[in-house]
C-alpha cells in the first residue's frame, strides 16, 4: 500500500528548497508498480542518499542494485599442472553480487550515496537509542540531551499563537 504522491515531482521541485523527503519502500519492484519505469528512475535519481537492507530475492531488483555498485577488477592467476604460474589476466567482477545483496546480515544495509562508492553500515534499531528507551510518551516533552549518563527532558518553547 502506496500513498499515491507525485513523488517524481516532488523531489525534483524540493531538492533546492531545503525540504527533506523521507521515503521507503520494500522493494523497487514496489515503486515501479505505483509510478513506472520513468517516475521510479526519476525519484531514485534525485534521492541524495539510498539505503538498501537485505532479504529481497527479486532477480531484476538484485541486478539493479548489484549494477548501481559497479564492476571491479580482480587479477587472476593462471597455473600450470604442477602449480606454477603461468600468467595472469584481469576480469570484471561485481562488487557486490547478487548473493551478497540479498544475504545482508541483519541490521547491515548498503548505502548508496552520490558522488561516492558504496558502503555497508550497520543501523541501530529504533528501539535501541536512548532517546526512545526512555521516552515516556508524555505530551509536550521531548528528550534532548544526554548528561551524566541520563536523559534530560526540556519542553518545547511556547509560540504567540498559544493560550496560558
Amino acid at each position: 500500500n502506496i500513498c499515491p504522491v507525485p513523488l517524481a515531482s516532488w523531489t525534483s521541485d524540493f531538492g533546492g528548497s531545503g525540504i527533506t523527503i523521507v521515503a521507503a519502500f520494500q522493494s523497487r519492484a514496489q515503486m515501479l508498480k505505483r509510478w513506472g519505469k520513468d517516475d521510479t528512475a526519476i525519484i531514485l535519481n534525485n534521492a541524495a542518499g539510498v539505503m538498501l537492507f537485505g532479504g529481497t530475492e527479486d532477480e531484476a531488483d538484485l541486478k539493479f542494485w548489484s549494477s548501481l555498485a559497479g564492476e571491479r577488477d580482480e587479477q587472476t592467476v593462471h597455473r600450470d599442472e604442477r602449480g606454477k604460474v603461468k600468467g595472469s589476466s584481469m576480469r570484471k567482477t561485481p562488487v557486490l553480487s547478487h548473493t551478497q545483496l540479498s544475504t545482508l546480515p541483519p541490521w547491515r544495509v548498503v548505502m548508496f550515496r552520490r558522488g561516492l562508492l558504496p558502503c555497508v553500515g550497520k543501523v541501530r534499531p529504533v528501539w535501541k537509542r536512548w532517546d526512545v528507551k526512555y521516552a515516556d510518551g508524555l505530551p509536550g516533552i521531548a528528550w534532548v540531551t544526554k548528561a551524566r549518563g541520563r536523559a534530560r527532558r526540556r519542553r518545547p518553547a511556547r509560540t504567540g499563537g498559544e493560550l496560558t
